[in-house]
């Protein structure tokens, strides 16, 4: 398993699909949209997102997101507005 300073987008992007646990409750990997990297040295950003079928009580801060390949990591996630189910975004770059 890998360190959370580790982890890439490409980590999530093949999960897709698949169970987390977000602050103890299950989640669905929605989504992972890669983005450029401003310069060949930074990491290319990522929005990561997750689908619950009810909302969790989570605000906009330091969450434990885990997953049985990549572990256990505290996570600055997200809640995002709109959608037809709650939704929870975690950027990495």
């Amino acid at each position: 398993m890998k360190k959370t300073d580790q982890l890439t987008a490409q980590d999530f992007q093949a999960l897709v699909g698949a169970t987390f646990q977000l602050a103890h409750k299950p989640v669905s990997l929605d989504s992972v949209d890669i983005r450029e990297a401003p310069t060949p040295e930074h990491r290319a950003p990522a929005s990561i997102t997750f689908v619950a079928d009810e909302e969790i009580d989570v605000d906009h801060g330091t969450h434990l997101l885990s997953h049985p390949e990549l572990g256990d990591h505290l996570l600055h996630i997200h809640r995002v507005n709109g959608g037809d189910k709650p939704t929870y975004e975690l950027i990495i770059g």
